[in-house]
């Protein structure tokens, strides 16, 4: 349970409505990339309890477009809420919007690489759709899956939902530091949406 809202917390900070995983990236963040992300997590300066969020949108494709609302949130922007912290308990809720350029089809990738506690790397690579998103995710060492919807995912309006339960802090195995970057890719390579994403967890 405790991964399973890591990973979804990490994930909806880039979309809800999307999916995952598999295809080379086309532009590998370096390690030095990732390390400071990381080291910029420590700046968030949220609560010492829970898990802490925050995302930079650097790219969006022409035609496309997005926002996020999240609750427990201090700061908005074009893409939605942003600098979120979630107390032990909580219940994490919000609403995806987005107008998509183009459809998205199997074979279409959200790609994910991020650096846990500047030595562990975390990868995600799963179909936008048609089959499920299975993340393994390291120092907690567990596995969780997803459910994607169907495909093709038609370029229209989107909007969806959704509502997740925080476990307790009798849930978090050890604390985590987590920095790297998510991006929505077609089968050709083209990006349509990247951002970097930072995440704490404490007890």
């Amino acid at each position: 349970m405790f991964a399973k809202t890591v990973s979804f917390l990490l994930l909806s900070c880039f979309s809800h409505t999307q999916g995952q995983h598999s295809l080379h990236l086309r532009h590998q963040a370096t390690f030095h990339e990732q390390a400071e992300i990381v080291n910029d997590v420590n700046d968030l300066g949220f609560g010492f309890h829970g898990i802490s969020v925050s995302r930079v949108v650097t790219h969006v494709e022409g035609g496309s477009s997005f926002k996020l609302g999240l609750n427990h949130c201090s700061s908005h922007d074009e893409h939605g809420d942003n600098n979120c912290h979630f107390n032990w308990g909580d219940s994490l809720e919000g609403l995806f919007e987005g107008n998509l350029g183009t459809d998205l089809v199997a074979g279409d990738k959200i790609l994910g690489e991020f650096k846990i506690d500047m030595v562990e790397d975390m990868k995600i690579s799963c179909d936008v759709c048609g089959q499920p998103c299975i993340i393994n995710v390291p120092k907690v060492g567990q596995t969780i899956k997803f459910d994607m919807p169907s495909c093709p995912i038609t370029s229209r309006k989107v909007s969806q939902a959704f509502k997740q339960a925080l476990p307790t802090a009798d849930a978090v195995p050890v604390p985590i530091r987590a920095g790297g970057k998510v991006k929505l890719v077609k089968q050709d390579g083209t990006v349509l949406v990247e951002a970097d994403v930072k995440a704490r967890v404490h007890k």
